[in-house]
């Protein structure tokens, strides 16, 4: 019975064996720890926004060409 729980504490010590990622510069690990921390936490609550938000605006940039370039592909064929 005490074979599981060792094979288990082994596994553990392999998963802390591990060393945390490095940017290489302490300011710039500040910087993505601090930006992982929130997106970890809320993802969703930016990313949703911010993706439909760039969506609407390279649709209204975009938009009038990708009409004429469906209109000029539909008479070509």
């Amino acid at each position: 019975m005490r074979t599981v729980p060792v094979r288990i504490s082994k596994k553990y010590r392999e998963i802390f064996a591990v060393k945390p990622n490095s940017l290489g510069n302490p300011l710039f690990d500040l910087l993505y720890k601090s930006v992982v921390r929130f997106f970890k936490t809320a993802p969703f609550v930016v990313i949703i926004p911010t993706v439909m938000l760039m969506v609407v605006l390279i649709y209204l940039i975009v938009g009038p060409l990708l009409v004429r370039l469906a209109s000029m592909l539909q008479y070509g064929f």
